[in-house]
């Protein structure tokens, strides 16, 4: 094969114009836009994980056919490879040629020219790779290890809202979700709006964190909004005009009052449904749950085919969707500094899983602990 790689370790226009043209002939996801990486890689990236830019590319007789936004940081001498993305991509999949998704033997050649080209390292993580990059086959996901968290999703080809609401949804929630629409519409009006001009963006964006932050706070879960390059990763991306198109920030009102928020995003046909909240004071209404079904049911007249609800294993998700797809993750160990990383990351990861299922811990200790914010 014909392979030429080139390693981009900083976000200029020559990369901008590499990327954004190669976005045109490729399938990727939301998280793998050259907006949506410089902008973490320049709030979260290099701030708080010292991560310095290795954007992989890799041309087949100068095509570009593969590209992996990477990057190189230090933990003490240990030097670790990692995708970039953070917790705030729940992918770090690759961007890949749309010709060669059905070539099994070509992806197997492009990986492994890949890991003999990669910079140095002592570990190379691999992490939160989906099964699937709609429509496609992830190839890089057959490398890795199973986790437990899935992704769900609704597949809305060939269904119509209404099919949806009859066969897929529960009768439970569609009954419940029917009644306390009634309820609220006995107190006033309601209204379900997509956001549209800048200054709505950026007050309802402040809204959606109050509210969002507040229920970080009653739940003990640590409040990602208290760290402010989080915070300014998400404004950035509001207001660059290469994202408004795709950007969906929603909400549902009661007369003038705001019960329920949601920011989510629209590209390719999928909506990924990010992060949803709502006014603790109309909880027993559950408006969290009908701006959900009207988000759903604009994603049905705006020919929306895959309806991503992300990863993580909420009950919720259940009720919502009719298809589930695996993620993984591997860690490629070099050296024995790799190995050291590698158990340290280990030990940190079950201390995570532990405080998480612990109610107890979790009293005795907040999510906004100096120490458990490092660990989770």
């Amino acid at each position: 094969m014909n392979y030429k790689i080139n390693i981009y370790d900083k976000f200029d226009i020559q990369l901008e114009t590499v990327w954004k043209e190669f976005e045109k002939t490729s399938f990727h996801h939301i998280f793998q836009k050259y907006e949506w990486i410089k902008s973490w890689q320049e709030n979260i990236g290099v701030s708080k994980f010292g991560l310095k830019p290795q954007i992989i590319e890799i041309k087949e007789n100068s095509e570009t056919i593969f590209l992996f936004p990477l990057g190189l940081r230090r933990y003490f001498s240990v030097k670790i490879l990692e995708t970039l993305g953070g917790s705030q991509s729940d992918y770090h999949s690759p961007i890949i040629h749309k010709n060669i998704y059905s070539n099994k033997d070509k992806q197997k050649s492009i990986f492994m020219f890949l890991k003999n080209n990669l910079p140095k390292h002592d570990i190379f993580i691999i992490s939160n790779q989906p099964q699937y990059i709609f429509p496609i086959e992830n190839f890089i996901f057959d490398v890795g290890k199973i986790k437990s968290e899935k992704s769900y999703s609704l597949q809305t080809q060939k269904l119509s809202y209404q099919t949806f609401i009859s066969t897929i949804l529960k009768k439970k929630i569609r009954n419940d979700t029917r009644r306390q629409r009634k309820r609220l519409s006995e107190k006033g009006k309601l209204k379900f709006k997509i956001v549209k001009t800048q200054k709505e963006f950026d007050y309802y964006f402040d809204l959606l964190v109050k509210h969002k932050s507040d229920q970080y706070i009653r739940t003990n879960a640590f409040n990602i909004f208290s760290d402010k390059r989080i915070l300014n990763f998400y404004k950035n991306l509001l207001k660059d005009s290469n994202y408004k198109e795709i950007t969906n920030l929603s909400i549902l009102m009661l007369n003038d009052e705001v019960l329920a928020l949601h920011l989510g995003f629209l590209s390719k046909k999928v909506f990924y449904y990010i992060m949803p909240t709502y006014n603790i004071g109309y909880l027993k209404y559950s408006p969290g749950r009908i701006l959900l079904e009207h988000l759903i049911e604009w994603s049905f007249k705006n020919n929306v085919e895959f309806f991503d609800f992300c990863t993580g294993n909420e009950k919720y998700k259940f009720d919502w969707t009719n298809n589930s797809m695996k993620v993984s993750e591997k860690k490629i160990i070099k050296s024995f500094r790799g190995l050291f990383y590698f158990c340290i990351h280990e030990i940190f990861f079950k201390m995570k899983m532990i405080y998480k299922k612990s109610f107890l811990l979790q009293q005795l200790v907040p999510a906004d602990n100096v120490i458990i914010k490092k660990i989770i």
